[in-house]
């Protein structure tokens, strides 16, 4: 057994689209596809939070097309070179599959350099004849407007909570894992709409018998509150007990002081440049976690006691 079976987020994942939890017009739009694979039009799937099933309906789709198909991670290969031979040599080649084209799949293509994104443009051209590219992201705003334009583009907006529900609780029954009802609804409501940290939730629960619901607004208060407090080592172990979202904790802590009427408006300028800085950082490829510990580090000297 291959060691990623292990993990239930890739244990579950579906693989057709009887599983996928979406909203009806998504699921109408990808039937449509694949009753006519040549009708796929270069597609930019969207979406505003993690964990919503970006990555997984992208090779859905390829999948149940039986296309010829390539993923790459556009966030580790990102680059001119990646773009100019990997993904135009599989674009330029005749597919094996007669009745569906090729499909290139960029997960996480907001994490692509400029330049590569200028040269995708010319590619996605030159072969679309024979190759349809399907590109996923949370950061609309990080992709050229040129192929942004070339794409369909996609919203994937929150799933519904009661099919999120039945996802996990088949989950739950599978791994025979005992949730009450009321607990599942806490955990739903605390990672809303992050599937995937809900299903890694599951999946501490099955391994260590804990069953964390706190809200990610909560953690990052507590966060917050060792930083205030000087307590630089506690607040670390916290983010790692925890299993934050980086990015998703940057942007609650934006809020959460931007809003605190206790602090003086002189720290304010400081707090923002900090966040954003770390925002960047994590944006472009930086070390997450080491990003993090020093957004933390300086934010604890702003705001924290003497």
């Amino acid at each position: 057994m291959l060691i990623e079976n292990n993990l239930l987020v890739e244990k579950y994942r579906p693989k057709t689209l009887d599983g996928y939890v979406c909203n009806k017009a998504i699921h109408e739009m990808v039937e449509k596809i694949c009753a006519d694979p040549f009708s796929l039009p270069h597609m930019f799937l969207v979406s505003k939070s993690p964990g919503t099933g970006k990555t997984t309906l992208a090779k859905i789709i390829a999948k149940e097309m039986g296309a010829d198909r390539i993923y790459l991670n556009a966030s580790d290969e990102r680059g001119i070179d990646v773009i100019r031979f990997k993904v135009k040599e599989f674009a330029s080649t005749v597919s094996f599959e007669k009745g569906a084209p090729k499909v290139v799949h960029l997960d996480e293509a907001d994490g692509l350099t400029k330049e590569a994104q200028d040269i995708l443009r010319n590619i996605m051209e030159e072969f679309s004849g024979n190759c349809r590219f399907i590109l996923t992201a949370n950061n609309y705003n990080k992709i050229i407007q040129p192929l942004r334009s070339r794409c369909k583009e996609i919203q994937l907006f929150n799933p519904p909570r009661e099919e999120i529900k039945k996802r996990l609780e088949f989950i739950a029954k599978e791994e025979k894992l005992k949730i009450s009802s009321g607990d599942m609804d806490k955990l739903i409501e605390a990672h809303y709409p992050d599937i995937r940290s809900m299903i890694m939730v599951l999946d501490s629960y099955l391994k260590f018998g804990i069953l964390n619901i706190e809200s990610a607004e909560n953690v990052n208060k507590d966060i917050v509150s060792l930083l205030r407090s000087r307590k630089y080592t506690e607040a670390r172990k916290m983010w790692l007990s925890k299993q934050i979202n980086y990015n998703e904790s940057v942007k609650i802590i934006f809020e959460m002081l931007w809003n605190d009427p206790t602090l003086p408006k002189d720290t304010r300028e400081p707090i923002v440049y900090e966040l954003a800085e770390a925002s960047y950082r994590m944006a472009v490829g930086a070390d997450q976690e080491i990003t993090y510990a020093k957004m933390c580090f300086t934010l604890m000297k702003i705001i924290g006691g003497k």
